[in-house]
């Protein structure tokens, strides 16, 4: 009998070396509050779906009679994350 979940009962790929990649802001000793440079979680996904070629003023679901956006209305590209 196969199982169901071949993806959990695969061996894993061997780990290839991974770059670290490029750091925007920074944080507090604690990792708790923001020094520099904040991104709204807004921005931060309407930048992640350019880079995934997605419009994300267009990408909508409707719920309880109203079309809602991932970015709400708020949601910039941060110029400072695309090379």
């Amino acid at each position: 009998m196969k199982p169901i979940l071949t993806i959990l009962t695969t061996p894993p790929a061997p780990l290839l070396p991974v770059r670290r990649g490029p750091v925007l802001g920074e944080t507090d000793d604690f990792s708790y509050n923001i020094v520099k440079v904040p991104v709204h979680i807004h921005d931060l996904n309407a930048t992640l779906m350019a880079q995934l070629g997605i419009d994300h003023t267009r990408l909508t679901f409707r719920s309880q009679g109203r079309d809602y956006r991932l970015t709400d209305i708020h949601g910039n590209l941060v110029k400072n994350m695309l090379a």
